[in-house]
């Protein structure tokens, strides 16, 4: 054998155990690795006491909806508003209406900012007459601040699609910035 022919064997054996190498590496078994400890027989065993207190969401952590996994906005979502909004004059739903079906009672929250803290509302039926509406305060002036409303009742004569406008009113006659609308399309049911 010469010697060209003992060097290109020798580089093809070190490019398979690199091969295998890189393949154990990147194994796709994700399973931790225990550690070998052994409890200690004399240690007493950990307990909770009353001066550790117990882990609880809150607020500023969002949390998975039962039926879905899906994160949702905390309760009160104006204190996680980024700190371009805390000037600003803006509505934001933060309860889950859009695609429900608007039922008696439904009650619809969020957090705003507006003139007057005033938070218009409007429920529109698919042609986009209104078929209730009402308004509701929130933050104004001095600061953002959450808002609630309850749409109590309403008619139509046919199951369809419609929006729930949420509304920051607009005192400039629409000569300064628009104002904020919130349109979420819902259910109504006669």
């Amino acid at each position: 054998m010469n010697r060209s022919t003992r060097l290109a064997g020798l580089w093809l054996a070190t490019l398979a155990a690199l091969a295998l190498v890189a393949a154990a590496c990147t194994s796709t078994d994700n399973t931790p690795t225990p550690t070998a400890t052994t409890p200690d027989a004399t240690a007493p065993a950990a307990t909770p006491d009353a001066a550790t207190p117990a882990a609880t969401p809150d607020a500023t952590t969002p949390t998975p909806t039962p039926d879905t996994g899906t994160p949702i906005m905390p309760l009160d979502a104006c204190e996680t508003l980024h700190p371009a909004m805390q000037g600003a004059n803006f509505v934001l739903v933060t309860s889950e209406v859009g695609g429900m079906n608007v039922e008696e009672g439904m009650v619809v929250s969020g957090c705003s900012r507006t003139f007057e803290s005033t938070v218009e509302w409007r429920l529109l039926d698919r042609d986009g007459n209104v078929v209730a509406s009402g308004h509701t305060m929130g933050g104004g002036v001095d600061g953002h601040g959450p808002f609630e409303f309850t749409i109590d009742a309403y008619s139509v004569t046919e199951a369809q699609a419609g929006h729930l406008e949420v509304v920051a009113p607009d005192p400039s006659g629409g000569e300064g910035f628009p104002p904020s609308t919130h349109r979420i399309p819902v259910a109504l049911t006669p």
